[in-house]
């Protein structure tokens, strides 16, 4: 059980309610330099609005609360912690958020080197058709451009187009 809380402008009572709920709940998370590593983890967060949170604690991932409303932040932890369906309806939420993100940076890192290593315009969009279905989880796709007249499209490269496609 652990409960991270900024301490300035808490009330006695709002600690004595908070030590309370640390006391009875699995996991309590406010602030954030812990809400990323949390929602990896699977762990539902209730964090105050400040800095990224609101885009890093999305509503199926936790419950993000106004910093000066500790009884509501008291009701939120109550009411993500207590209840075992919100909570693992939270947690799975979290845990597929942050599986989906780390697929995102390995796409995007694979993308990075893959462009580094490309030297010709066709390489390029080889490199970018190719990630681009897979992340689309498309069957075929392709680069075009405009020729310097104007007046066309020419292919600069694709990928799952039969050869004989007239559109192609």
């Amino acid at each position: 059980r652990i409960a991270r809380i900024p301490a300035k402008n808490v009330s006695p009572t709002d600690r004595e309610v908070l030590r309370n709920l640390e006391r009875n709940l699995k996991l309590v998370i406010f602030g954030q330099d812990t809400a990323i590593e949390s929602l990896a983890c699977g762990t539902p967060v209730v964090a105050f609005d400040s800095g990224g949170i609101p885009e890093i604690v999305t509503r199926d991932r936790g419950v993000v609360v106004p910093a000066s409303d500790l009884p509501l932040a008291a009701s939120a932890v109550q009411a993500v912690c207590v209840d075992e369906p919100t909570w693992t309806r939270h947690s799975h939420a979290a845990r597929a958020a942050a599986e989906q993100t780390a697929d995102r940076l390995r796409r995007l890192q694979g993308v990075t080197a893959a462009l580094s290593a490309s030297l010709t315009p066709a390489e390029v969009a080889d490199v970018v058709v190719g990630q681009g279905l897979a992340a689309l989880g498309a069957r075929a796709g392709g680069i075009l451009r405009l020729t310097e007249d104007g007046q066309a499209l020419e292919i600069v490269g694709g990928s799952g187009f039969e050869d004989e496609d007239p559109r192609w």
